[in-house]
C-alpha cells in the first residue's frame, strides 16, 4: 500500500513538472515577431495593430501576453489590467547588451476598441528590465502617437493632440498639438530624452500621419 502511494506521488509530481508553463525569458522572447530595423509605425500601420478595429475578421496574430511572464512587464503598466489585454508585438534585433521589445496594451469595452497603447521595453540578457517607453498609439478623439526606430536604434517619437477646432470654415483640416520627441537608448539600455519640439495649428491627416498645413 506504501508502495503504491509513493509510486502516485511520485506520478501526480512528474505530471506537475509536466504541465508547468515555460516561464523563461528565451520562451517570453520566442512569444514575439522578429522585426528588423528600421522600423516605422506610421498611422496606418499603427491603426492595424489594434486587436479588435482592423483585425476583427483575422486570425490574432499576435500572442496574448501569458501570466506566467509578469516579471517581464514593468508593473507601472501592468496596474490593475488583465493579461488577456496584452500581446507579443515584436521583439528587435539584439544590440549592445540589451533586448528589446514591443507590446501592445488593448482598451476594450462591449468589444470596441477605442485606446491602444505600444511600448518599448528594454531587457538585459537575463531579463530584467533595464527601461520602457510608451511609443505609439491613439485614444480615439482624443490623440495619436505614431514612431520611427533607426537601426542605431535613435527613436521619433509624433504625438498628436486633437484641440477644440477654433474655425468652422476650416473643417476639413484638424486642428492639433504636435508633440516631437528624439530619445536613444545608451549601452545600458536606459532611454534618453535628447529633445522635445511643440506645434500647433491646422494639419491635414491621411493614413501615413499629419502634415502641418499653417499655424492659428
Amino acid at each position: 500500500m506504501r508502495l503504491i502511494l509513493i509510486i502516485y506521488l511520485m506520478l501526480v509530481t512528474f505530471g506537475q513538472e509536466i504541465n508547468k508553463p515555460d516561464e523563461s525569458f528565451e520562451s517570453y522572447l520566442n512569444s514575439f515577431k522578429l522585426m528588423e530595423l528600421p522600423l516605422n509605425l506610421d498611422r496606418k500601420a499603427t491603426f492595424n495593430l489594434s486587436k479588435t478595429l482592423y483585425n476583427r475578421y483575422e486570425k490574432d496574430t499576435f500572442i496574448v501576453v501569458r501570466e506566467c511572464f509578469s516579471d517581464y512587464i514593468p508593473i507601472d503598466i501592468l496596474e490593475n489590467t488583465p493579461f488577456k489585454y496584452f500581446r507579443c508585438i515584436y521583439v528587435l534585433p539584439k544590440k549592445d547588451n540589451f533586448i528589446s521589445v514591443i507590446i501592445a496594451e488593448d482598451f476594450i469595452y462591449d468589444d470596441e476598441q477605442r485606446k491602444l497603447k505600444l511600448y518599448l521595453i528594454n531587457y538585459n540578457e537575463k531579463g530584467n528590465i533595464l527601461d520602457y517607453l510608451e511609443i505609439a498609439g491613439y485614444h480615439i478623439d482624443v490623440s495619436e502617437r505614431f514612431v520611427e526606430i533607426d537601426t542605431d536604434l535613435k527613436i521619433r517619437s509624433n504625438a498628436y493632440q486633437f484641440k477644440t477646432h477654433p474655425d468652422k470654415k476650416n473643417l476639413d483640416l484638424a486642428y492639433l498639438k504636435e508633440i516631437c520627441r528624439i530619445y536613444k537608448i545608451n549601452k545600458n539600455g536606459a532611454i534618453i530624452e535628447v529633445s522635445e519640439t511643440n506645434k500647433e495649428g491646422y494639419y491635414k491627416g491621411d493614413w501615413k500621419g499629419y502634415s502641418f498645413i499653417k499655424a492659428i
